[in-house]
This record gives structure tokens, sequence and C-alpha cells, in this order.
């Protein structure tokens, strides 16, 4: 789904990245006021602003650039991968599944859709597509 300019819509049927922030946020003590004090990306110096947290929590914002991620990412202490995760879900319909034994990922759209059976079969093909360790790779002996 894209706005007349062709930019990504937000998705208003899910709130992944909104939830997250919000939750995290609120668990940190943080009101908007200290997000934005704290929220600096490292990379470019910019500070994601208050307001744009407001509206991204309530689900107003477009997908979010990648400077304010690396600012949320800083502030709310979160991994960016998990922000990008939820920015996908939220923003483009897209979830990531990991294998059981987490040695691949599998990104899947509206994976909320899937049946047992059809997430069992795309679980199955990911095992099958998962490159084997090599030995002496895997170090939980001890």
């Amino acid at each position: 789904m894209t706005d007349r300019d062709g930019t990504p819509a937000a998705r208003t049927d899910r709130r992944d990245l909104s939830d997250l922030v919000r939750a995290r946020r609120r668990a940190l003590g943080l009101s908007l006021a200290k997000l934005e004090e704290l929220a600096i990306d490292p990379k470019t110096g910019r500070r994601v602003k208050s307001s744009w947290v407001h509206d991204l929590e309530h689900g107003r914002t477009p997908p979010p650039e990648l400077w304010r991620l690396r600012g949320l990412s800083v502030a709310l202490e979160l991994d960016m991968e998990e922000l990008r995760t939820a920015t996908a879900a939220q923003f483009y319909g897209v979830t990531s599944l990991w294998e059981p034994q987490q040695r691949v990922r599998i990104i899947v759209p509206d994976l909320e859709r899937l049946d047992d059976e059809a997430l069992e079969q795309v679980l199955r093909l990911a095992r099958l597509l998962a490159p084997r360790p090599r030995e002496g790779d895997e170090s939980d002996e001890g």
C-alpha cells in the first residue's frame, strides 16, 4: 500500500513498532520530553522529536527513516534489529520468522494469515535450506 506520492502508507492494522516504543518508554519511565533529550542519532546527530514519537505511538506516522530508528535505539536501549523487525511488520506487513535452531531467518508477508499447517511447511523449507554448521563451528561443548 502506498500513498499518492509513492511512499509506503502506514498499515493501520499493525502496531508493532508503535506498541514496542510506547511499552519500552513506559518501562524505562521516560516522558516524551526526556525521550527527546536522549533520542539522538549517533551518526547524524539528529534528534528525534517528542511530537513525532507521540504520533508514532498513536499510529499516525509514515515509516520512520533510519536515523530515527537509530535515535530510538539509543534512547530506549533497544537493538536495531528489534526496531527494524517491528517497523517491517507495522508498515510493510512483513514478519520475521526464526527457524527453531535460529540458523535461518525467513521474511514472511502477512504471517498471521498462515494456518498452522502452512506455517509448518515454511519452517520445513527453512530447515531444508539452512546452511549446515561446519565441523568445529558449534562451541556449545565445554
